[in-house]
């Protein structure tokens, strides 16, 4: 099986892939607005109607395929809220990261005009910001284990988003094997039926219609920014050296491409973001007073899970007097 197109709301609706900054006062961008929050149109949201009709229709599972940027994670949520699913139970929304069920959760609560822990929250180990009045939850998937623990049916859910099921991590597969049977046993106790929406940002689906009895898999097309790909030469002084190589690129770029924002950085482990954060701060501070000038508004960040959440938060925040942050993952 393969995945469907969704239809566009409209044939005037269709998303061209734009390189514009989403800060960008082009006047040829239309604005989404609710109430005083206004944010740029996303590459899901000329699919709305379309979507709506399927979770209106949706008895078990359904997987949408979104490239990353498209919007799928902040959008699906609410439109399953629109599409009255949840007036019958919570609306989960699993996330393999803390931090991106955190802030997720901030962006959604913004969007739908409330403050994080009344109709959207989030929920992961040592934090819990969610109320009585929460309609949509998001939650790291060990949470969610943890809960059916005590309850196999996970009763108080309507509908269940489990996001970046492409990433197949262990407590991912425990979680679709747990959901599976949910599913099955309020089936037999001829119970509301648990809705289960599977998200993913690649087009390998065999397994998981297979899985989940061919369930329908549709398309979402477009992505917010176009993505251009370079190759950076490998420095032949230290060619084996990929941790080497990232930094001095990194830097390279900086004194000959200046940007606005900053750079991320892709590592491989939690010792290696560390020492990337000791050689730019030595870097700093050994380089001569001429060169030392160029890299004095450089800031680097480290970023893993065995942070404490408020530090996780700095990536987010402006740096005073501070022009490019490189955050390390």
């Amino acid at each position: 099986m393969v995945a469907k197109p969704l239809d566009f709301n409209n044939e005037n609706e269709k998303y061209e892939e734009r390189s514009v900054s989403r800060n960008s006062n082009n006047s040829n961008s239309k604005t989404i607005c609710n109430g005083n929050f206004k944010r740029d149109p996303l590459p899901v949201d000329c699919f709305k109607k379309h979507i709506i009709e399927i979770l209106n229709h949706l008895e078990d599972t359904v997987i949408f395929i979104g490239e990353t940027a498209s919007g799928k994670s902040t959008q699906i949520p609410q439109f399953c809220c629109d599409a009255g699913l949840s007036e019958n139970g919570l609306i989960g929304v699993t996330q393999p990261r803390r931090v991106a069920a955190k802030t997720l959760a901030e962006r959604v609560a913004r969007e739908m005009g409330t403050k994080v822990g009344q109709l959207v929250g989030y929920k992961f180990r040592f934090e819990n910001n969610c109320g009585n009045d929460t309609r949509i939850l998001y939650q790291t998937e060990g949470i969610l284990l943890r809960e059916a623990q005590h309850d196999a049916r996970l009763k108080r859910y309507s509908t269940i988003i489990v996001d970046e099921v492409h990433e197949r991590t262990i407590n991912m597969d425990v979680l679709l094997y747990i959901l599976k049977q949910a599913q099955t046993i309020r089936k037999e106790k001829d119970e509301a039926p648990l809705h289960l929406i599977l998200m993913s940002a690649t087009m390998n689906l065999q397994k998981l219609q297979k899985y989940f009895h061919k369930a329908e898999a549709y398309y979402v097309r477009g992505r917010q920014h176009v993505v251009k790909l370079f190759n950076a030469p490998i420095l032949k002084i230290n060619e084996n050296d990929y941790l080497f190589n990232a930094i001095s690129t990194v830097l390279q770029l900086h004194l000959t491409e200046p940007i606005d924002n900053g750079f991320l950085v892709f590592l491989t482990g939690q010792e290696e973001i560390e020492t990337a954060i000791n050689i730019i701060r030595k870097t700093k501070k050994n380089e001569k007073s001429a060169e030392k000038k160029q890299y004095e508004n450089i800031f680097a960040l480290p970023l893993y899970a065995a942070i404490p959440t408020d530090k996780q938060n700095l990536i987010f925040s402006s740096t005073p007097n501070v022009n490019i942050n490189l955050n390390f993952f």
